[in-house]
């Protein structure tokens, strides 16, 4: 049975669309919220947990966009989004009208919230960090190439395939969306999933 893989980064969703994306980058820890004091809530620390991968090499996965959300129409825009039927789900039907609507107004792409099924093909690991003295920096520790991204040539290579092959269009686009994300204020593992489109 296909496990779900979610998404919502909107700077990744026209890579979705045209199926260019063939990996995703997910995080090997889980943080554990501590309250330090009761009476302050929003006073709080973390404890960061240790994740095995979540997916092997032969493993399907089913692709959805914006998974948790009632609606399953979306547009490419970002800003329409729509519910519909469960027989319309389940058939895959046409979007409803005020969807299509929109769409000619807006010119871009309505699509339906399950966005394909793929089977992964790699499986690696990545630790990514921005450090003052460092700046930003990645690194593949089992085998052990990680060097500053502006002084190393087979670094770059590498760093620019990772981060177009996640659907991004800039470097800095990329390290900025997983900086804000996850604080790369202190190195962090992640786990890289690589597919092949099958639907």
């Amino acid at each position: 049975m296909p496990r779900p893989i979610n998404f919502t980064a909107i700077e990744i969703l026209p890579a979705l669309l045209d199926k260019s994306k063939t990996q995703t980058i997910r995080p090997l820890f889980k943080i554990e919220w501590l309250k330090r004091n009761p009476l302050k809530p929003q006073d709080k620390e973390g404890v960061m947990h240790k994740k095995e991968p979540r997916f092997k090499v032969g493993d399907k996965a089913k692709l959805y966009w914006k998974m948790r959300s009632k609606d399953w129409w979306h547009c490419a825009c970002g800003k329409f989004s729509i519910q519909s039927s469960k027989i319309a789900k389940e058939a895959h039907t046409l979007p409803p009208l005020a969807a299509t609507t929109h769409s000619i107004a807006c010119s871009n792409k309505i699509f339906p919230k399950l966005l394909g099924e793929v089977e992964i093909i790699e499986v690696f690991e990545i630790k990514m960090s921005h450090l003052p003295e460092n700046g930003w920096r990645m690194s593949m520790p089992n085998l052990k190439i990680g060097h500053d991204i502006d002084t190393q040539e087979n670094n770059i290579k590498f760093i620019q395939d990772i981060f177009q092959k996640d659907g991004f269009k800039e470097l800095m686009q990329f390290f900025t969306w997983f900086d804000k994300k996850y604080n790369l204020s202190t190195p962090k593992r992640f786990a890289v999933y690589r597919w092949k489109w099958l639907s």
